[in-house]
């Protein structure tokens, strides 16, 4: 059968089942009948054990893609990521999380540079190409600093910008964004950071860390300091309460005699639109309505023994709230790997139409592709992509 045609038929029918689930941002219980008068209260979700606080922190990303690019149609059912986890509050200062992160071994010699496996693991052993494995993703803890809106967070955590981008666009079952993606930039490692905010108009994040990622060892006796600083010019305002300015800093630097390297700047023009932003960093809303983003990121990457690259990466994109629990999603990133090379740049272009199922699952049929700006062979993929969050 086409792969096209099992594509449309899914997403055809997915879609037919819209009309049973809350809208993104609506209380779930709004469809249901209430209780009766006598029963308890709804739980929260948390659990309690001895004075903490238990809350699970699930989100699990799954895909059927056809690669159009190749005469075979190649396509596969994918597991792209699970993260599996709890996030702990033992008082009212003090407070933790650990995620256990499953995803799916890529064999770069088997499946290429870009493929219907265009997430996961890359290695060089063949024998694992297709395995399902895990790691810990996170495991670290907080200690607020009170009354003052300051924590140290020390441990495997998140890196400044990534975690942060992906909240506000909500693409990651569909694509890592442009800073994880070309740069193959973690979205979290081993260290420490401070992070806090001024009232709702600024909020930073400042961390020390090894640089190799959550799945690597530190071995090069470096350590990379890497901040983001926000500002929401009008915080109070209805329309504009969303928008944020944005800048990030990336520095490597030896602890030993050594060369220094690795310098990157970047920037984004935020603006998420909602009924009401509820934390600073706007990471956190009620009546969500759209996105949109402007990033841009540049530096030099690369080993200082052989040479260093000088690069530009661009982010561009909206998601669109829908009525009847419909979105839509533009995107499209700009890459130039070395600005002293001609030709070698290219626009990775992505777009999603989806249906939020329930508060818990929504699913989307996308492209996404890779298009040489001075010409070559491109990438085109088509597929279902699902995200289940709890």
């Amino acid at each position: 059968m086409n792969p096209g045609r099992i594509l449309s038929t899914l997403f055809v029918f997915l879609l037919a089942l819209g009309g049973s689930g809350p809208a993104r941002g609506e209380d779930a219980s709004a469809d249901e009948a209430p209780p009766p008068a006598e029963a308890p209260p709804p739980g929260d979700g948390v659990l309690r054990y001895k004075g903490i606080e238990i809350k699970p922190d699930i989100k699990v990303y799954a895909d059927y893609q056809v690669d159009l690019s190749d005469e075979d149609h190649a396509n596969a059912f994918h597991l792209t990521r699970a993260y599996l986890g709890l996030k702990l509050k033992v008082t009212k200062w003090l407070s933790g999380r650990v995620t256990y992160d499953v995803t799916t071994v890529k064999n770069v010699a088997a499946s290429g540079d870009y493929s219907v496996v265009d997430d996961g693991i890359s290695i060089s052993d063949h024998k694992l190409h297709g395995s399902v494995v895990g790691r810990i993703k996170y495991a670290y803890v907080d200690a607020k600093v009170l009354p003052a809106d300051f924590a140290i967070r020390a441990g495997v955590l998140h890196t400044p910008w990534i975690d942060w981008a992906q909240t506000l666009e909500d693409t990651r079952f569909l694509r890592r964004t442009m800073w994880e993606h070309e740069y193959k930039y973690p979205s979290a490692d081993f260290g420490i950071a401070f992070i806090g905010n001024a009232g709702n108009v600024l909020t930073y994040h400042l961390g020390i860390y090894n640089g190799e990622g959550y799945s690597g060892l530190e071995e090069i006796g470096f350590k990379d300091v890497i901040g983001r600083l926000s500002v929401r010019p009008a915080p109070n305002h209805k329309v504009l309460q969303g928008l944020q300015l944005s800048a990030y800093a990336h520095g490597e630097f030896p602890l030993k005699d050594g060369v220094e390297t690795d310098r990157r700047l970047g920037g984004a023009v935020t603006w998420r639109i909602a009924d009401k932003i509820v934390d600073p960093d706007c990471k956190k809303v009620e009546g969500d309505k759209a996105a949109i983003w402007v990033q841009i990121k540049t530096g030099e990457y690369g080993d200082p023994a052989i040479e260093l690259s000088r690069n530009l990466g661009m982010s561009f994109g909206a998601r669109i709230e829908l009525p009847a629990r419909l979105y839509i999603i533009a995107r499209a990133d700009r890459f130039d790997p070395d600005l002293d090379v001609d030709d070698d740049e290219f626009w990775r272009p992505l777009g999603a139409f989806g249906v939020r199922l329930h508060k818990t699952f929504h699913v989307a049929l996308a492209y996404q592709g890779k298009l040489p700006v001075a010409g070559g062979d491109p990438d085109h993929l088509i597929g279902i992509h699902t995200e289940f969050r709890l």
